[in-house]
């Protein structure tokens, strides 16, 4: 869930600008804002959506309203499609704000739209804005880690900058996943690329070391983001593991075990961290998946992903693939059907051969011959005169 590092701020301070003109506006916001909580403890999505119901009333009835709006790109950027549409332009809105702390949150919360898309595209200019973000944060707010006698001498001089740590540190590690996913975990199964991820791999393992040590230094002033904080950082250093095990399973190399060991660790030290952070339990999942080849502890973690809001998409495609290997054709389309948009994941729902294709295709990248062969092998029991089927079982048999 994109997250507000200014909440305390403002119960604290009298901010003409976010005063509200409209007392039944200031209910339903309170009413929302009570809500939010009940979702960060539950999870229930039936929460998030009478939040977003009681913002968008609060709007009706007072539309100038700042604070309600903000927090309705919020709970869209939850529920709302993958192109995040409405969250970015409330986000984009609200980044050009006077106000620092908002206009700081803001920008960070836009970043993290533009995560929620999936689109690679977009991930570059995220992580130039969570860059420039940093930068302004550090210029602009309390110096990072400054201790509270301190700050009071500041302040009886009359300083009112803010604290900045949960959205600093909020900006560092969504930009380590940016930069990990696309220069660590994107590559993984790509050929002909594993010493250069295994060198990217272990300098960004150095630099999450660094940025370990100074979290552990800083985490009293993490305050209501410090779970979210370390979950995003546990889960970036599993990733990193989850990525060399899944370069060691196609290598066939021997420290599969150790490097897959490490992944499961730290995605279940990101869980216990924020439980509400589904990225880690999906992560989990598609390592039982891709690089244990165990089917059944797979569709175990992926059938709970599915329940909840964060990667619910990937768990019902790969529960549909889960099934497809299982030969459960009924089962795999249902899950295929949950599917938001099923083309943009390759699945045509009428071509049944066609998915079992792709699927086998999948296998055979990962390294999981044996699966594969039996799909292929069925496809070929239906159609016998497909030659380069045939042709294709013999070679992977060969190279078993």
């Amino acid at each position: 869930m994109s997250t507000v590092g200014f909440s305390s701020q403002l119960s604290a301070t009298a901010i003409p600008q976010l005063k509200f003109v409209d007392g039944r506006a200031a209910g339903l916001f309170v009413e929302a804002l009570h809500l939010l909580r009940r979702y960060e403890e539950t999870s229930s999505r039936h929460f998030l959506e009478e939040a977003q119901a009681a913002l968008e009333k609060s709007l009706t009835i007072s539309p100038r309203e700042l604070l309600p709006k903000f927090y309705l790109g919020i709970t869209k950027s939850v529920l709302g499609q993958e192109d995040q549409k409405d969250a970015i332009r409330i986000f984009k809105e609200f980044s050009k704000s006077d106000l620092f702390f908002l206009r700081t949150a803001a920008k960070y919360n836009l970043a993290a739209a533009y995560v929620e898309t999936y689109n690679l595209n977009r991930f570059p200019k995220a992580i130039d804005d969570l860059e420039e973000l940093s930068t302004e944060l550090t210029t602009k707010g309390i110096p990072l880690g400054q201790k509270g006698f301190v700050r009071a001498l500041w302040e009886f001089c009359g300083d009112q900058r803010v604290r900045v740590e949960p959205l600093y540190y909020l900006a560092q590690v969504t930009r380590d996943y940016l930069l990990i996913h696309l220069k660590i975990w994107q590559p993984r199964w790509k050929e002909k690329v594993a010493d250069k991820v295994r060198e990217q791999s272990i300098q960004m393992l150095k630099t999450l070391a660094a940025r370990e040590a100074t979290l552990k230094r800083h985490d009293q002033f993490l305050g209501g983001q410090r779970g979210e904080i370390w979950a995003w950082h546990l889960n970036n250093i599993g990733i990193i593991h989850s990525a060399l095990a899944a370069i060691a399973r196609r290598g066939n190399c021997s420290d599969i075990d150790k490097h897959a060991d490490n992944a499961e660790k730290y995605f279940d030290r990101a869980h216990k961290s924020d439980p509400n952070f589904g990225s880690s339990r999906a992560n989990l999942a598609r390592l039982y998946f891709e690089v244990r080849a165990n089917y059944e502890k797979a569709i175990q973690l992926f059938e709970e992903v599915s329940l909840g809001l964060e990667a619910s998409d990937l768990a019902h495609f790969c529960l549909g693939q889960l099934h497809t290997i299982a030969q459960n054709r009924e089962e795999a389309i249902e899950h295929f059907k949950l599917l938001k948009t099923p083309k943009e994941w390759g699945i045509d729902l009428d071509d049944w051969p066609a998915i079992r294709r792709g699927v086998a295709d999948n296998l055979i990248k990962w390294n999981q011959t044996d699966a594969a062969l039996l799909l292929l092998g069925k496809l070929l029991l239906e159609n016998q005169a497909d030659t380069e089927l045939r042709n294709r079982i013999r070679a992977l048999e060969q190279r078993r």
